[in-house]
This record gives structure tokens, C-alpha cells and sequence, in this order.
């Protein structure tokens, strides 16, 4: 009887590992068969690929045409549903799951949406534009619509013919090597490089994790196996990883007390794509040497202004203050938006929405590095501070919840994840077609 009581009791403490490893395995697989499904159907999952005269060419199809199903919204639906329940039945087992598990789920799950066509919210190719204008016809990005060079071969891809550059400088002229490529060799060019800052990304936030005294393997899982993470930020080769790169980046050797070069890399992720630049004030209340964090952050901001000075001559403040660019677009598919739409029967949103969620953000910001400054956890109320960022936008879209993951993934604030997590639901319901 007691032997037979060990058995029982060694197989219940196991549960959790095979469980989460099953839905591991699911996850990859559910994955692929979402990743294929795109790139098997002429459908709009992928723009363009039902448009009159542009098809569904190989090079945007990807490897993995030919291998799916056809994906159909109920199918979309399905998997999208699916791949977030698992991640969150890997999560409620993660500090079951081994090191190699999770490492090798993480590697299949990013290799599946590197090969995968991006999604149909395709601003790859507007990355493009801007370089390609940029580089190849001497304009400047941030000063020129895309429409102003219609006979580039990018044009006839892009999908914002009529707004500036909303990038930063960094990002524009980082990848200016970019725009000599073929369109279909930009194209997975870029999905590449997104799929390596996407990797360093999770085990930039692996490191932290250890530095912090987080649990290091749930903290990776907690980020990696964020369906939108992989479906949007790795599958639509959206740039925010670079951006997120240079703040973990940032992060790290803060926590290393190396402040000057924290400083540095803050602002260069700021100089790719504003919203980085939200951590530096919570930044500066937990750095040890606030002067050699300034310091580095001066000399990054000079930096900053000097590319843009040599990249983009004709009008260089534009390149320093593109993040005007897209704020003034809107959408229903946003907090505000939702809350305008159901809750007010508001059939536009206009500047006053804006506004107020403007002044909301400010205020919880400001209230956020007062607790700071009281003594309360720096990185915990940047966290917060970033989760209010997403929910004050009034453009807001699925890959966005990026900026957010890392940190409540090495924060010891679980109700920080909690809210990551439905916020992360909110958005996979939001862009369900």
C-alpha cells in the first residue's frame, strides 16, 4: 500500500510538468497550423493577397505556402482563442516547466512566425517607404508623404500613402542600408531582424528576471509565449522590438549600476519609437548616480541630434518630433474608443476623447513617480505607468502590449501581470475579424 501511495503521490507532482508541456506542444503546433493557414490563403489575413492585380506572390507567402489550410475567420478564430488559453495553462504550471522546455518552445514558436507572411496589418512595407524615399530619392521622411514618389517600387505596397514618418530618427537612419534591397528582400530582411530583437528581448528579460530574484524560466514564458507578441510583434516584423531591445537593454545595466550607459541606451530606444522614453523618469529615481544617468541620456539625446542633422538636413526637428505623426490618428479599436462607441453610443471619436485620455494619462503618470519618489518600487510604477500608457491611446494596436509584457514579467507585482493578462485579452478580442 505504500509503495502504491509513492506512485500516486510522484505521478500528482508531475501533473503540472506535462500538463504545461503539453500545452507547450500545442502552442507550437496550433501556431503553425495559424502561420500556414496565412500563408495558404488568398485571404485578408495577408493584404493584398485578394486584391485586384497584386495576388498572392511566393516571395510574400513565404516558406510556408502550400503547407495549411485554408484559413477562414471561424479557423482564425479559433486558433487565435486557443493559442491564448494555452499560454495561460503554460503560465499557471510555469515554475513546473524545465529550462530546455521552455528554451526550445520559445526557439520553435519564433521560428514558426519568422517563416510565417505577416499579418495584415502590414506596416513592414511602410518601413520600407520611408527608407526607400529617404535613401534612394534624397526626401525627407518625416517632411514627405510616400505618395510623393508613386513610381517607387515600395508604393504600391504601402498602406500609408498620406502621413509622415511616425519612427524615430535612430530607426530611419539605423536601416537605411535596407532600402537598397529588393522589396521582397527588405521584407524578410526585416522579419529576420525583428525574430533576433524579439529573441534578445526575452533573454534580456531572462537576465533581468535573475538579476531582480524573479523566477527566471516564468518570467521568459511569460513574455515569449504571448500569442500576440508572436502573431503581430514576430509574425508582422514590427520595429517596437527594436525599441523594447534598447530599453531592457537600458534596464539591465541600470540594475548593474552602470547608469551613463543605462542613460544611452534609454534614449537611443526613445530615438527609434517615442514611447520608450516613458521609463526614463522612473529611470532616474531608482538610478544610484541620477547624474551619470542624465549624463548618458544628454549624450545620447546629442547623438540624436546630430544624425538627424546629417541624415535628414532639409528639417531635422521633424525627424526629432515624428512621434506627432501618428498621434493624431484614431481608432474605435482602442480603450477610449471602446469606451466612447458602447458605453457613450459616441459615433466618432474625436479631439475631446483624445484630450481627455491625454489628461488622465498625465495625471496617473505624475502620481505614479510621486510614489516613486516616496519610496514605492521604481520599475513596479513604471509598469504601471506603461499599462496606462496603452490604455490612454486612441491608436492602439494588438502588438503594442509588447511595451508592456517584459516589465510585468520581472516586477514582483502579480497584479501587474493580472492586468497584463487581461488587457493582453482584451486586444486578442478587439482584433478578432
Amino acid at each position: 500500500m505504500e509503495a502504491i501511495r509513492t506512485v500516486y503521490t510522484r505521478r500528482l507532482s508531475l501533473a503540472p510538468k506535462w500538463i504545461a508541456g503539453g500545452a507547450l506542444g500545442a502552442s507550437v503546433i496550433a501556431s503553425y497550423l495559424l502561420a500556414a493557414g496565412m500563408a495558404s490563403s488568398s485571404t485578408f489575413f495577408v493584404t493584398w493577397s485578394q486584391r485586384p492585380g497584386f495576388g498572392f506572390p511566393g516571395w510574400l507567402a513565404g516558406p510556408l505556402k502550400g503547407t495549411g489550410v485554408l484559413l477562414t475567420i471561424p479557423r482564425f478564430m479559433f486558433l487565435i482563442l486557443a493559442l491564448y488559453g494555452l499560454y495561460l495553462l503554460v503560465l499557471r504550471f510555469a515554475d513546473s516547466v524545465p529550462w530546455s522546455w521552455a528554451i526550445a518552445a520559445i526557439g520553435a514558436l519564433h521560428f514558426v512566425w519568422l517563416l510565417a507572411p505577416p499579418m495584415w496589418l502590414t506596416d513592414v512595407f511602410n518601413y520600407l517607404g520611408y527608407l526607400r524615399i529617404s535613401a534612394r530619392h534624397g526626401l525627407n521622411p518625416f517632411t514627405h508623404f510616400l505618395q510623393t514618389v508613386p513610381q517607387d517600387p515600395s508604393f504600391r505596397w504601402v498602406t500609408w500613402p498620406k502621413l509622415n514618418s511616425p519612427y524615430g530618427p535612430l530607426f530611419v537612419a539605423g536601416f537605411w542600408p535596407f532600402a537598397f534591397l529588393s522589396i521582397s528582400a527588405g521584407l524578410w530582411a526585416f522579419k529576420i531582424a525583428v525574430a533576433a530583437a524579439a529573441v534578445g528581448c526575452i533573454a534580456l528579460v531572462g537576465r533581468l528576471a535573475g538579476e531582480l530574484g524573479r523566477p527566471v524560466v516564468p518570467a521568459m514564458l511569460f513574455v515569449g509565449l504571448n500569442p500576440l507578441w508572436l502573431a503581430y510583434g514576430v509574425g508582422g516584423a514590427h520595429n517596437d522590438m527594436f525599441m523594447l531591445l534598447f530599453l531592457l537593454g537600458g534596464l539591465l545595466l541600470l540594475v548593474r549600476r552602470n547608469e551613463a550607459a543605462a542613460g544611452v541606451m534609454v534614449v537611443m530606444g526613445g530615438a527609434i519609437k517615442a514611447s520608450g522614453g516613458l521609463l526614463l523618469p522612473f529611470m532616474l529615481i531608482g538610478a544610484q548616480s541620477r547624474r551619470k544617468l542624465l549624463a548618458g541620456a544628454a549624450a545620447a539625446g546629442a547623438f540624436t541630434v546630430v544624425l538627424s542633422m546629417i541624415f535628414f538636413p532639409s528639417n531635422p526637428i521633424a525627424a526629432l518630433t515624428s512621434f506627432a505623426n501618428q498621434g493624431a490618428q484614431i481608432s474605435y479599436k482602442s480603450f477610449p474608443g471602446q469606451i466612447a462607441q458602447v458605453l457613450f453610443g459616441l459615433d466618432t471619436i474625436g479631439s475631446g476623447t483624445q484630450a481627455v485620455a491625454n489628461i488622465l494619462l498625465l495625471v496617473v503618470v505624475a502620481a505614479l513617480v510621486f510614489r516613486a519618489w516616496r519610496g514605492a518600487d521604481w520599475l513596479d510604477s513604471a509598469s504601471w505607468a506603461t499599462l496606462a500608457l496603452l490604455l490612454s491611446l486612441v491608436w492602439l494596436m494588438p502588438w503594442y502590449i509588447v511595451w508592456l509584457l517584459p516589465l510585468a514579467a520581472i516586477t514582483p507585482d502579480r497584479r501587474l501581470r493580472t492586468a497584463a493578462l487581461v488587457f493582453g485579452a482584451f486586444m486578442v478580442l478587439l482584433y478578432i475579424p
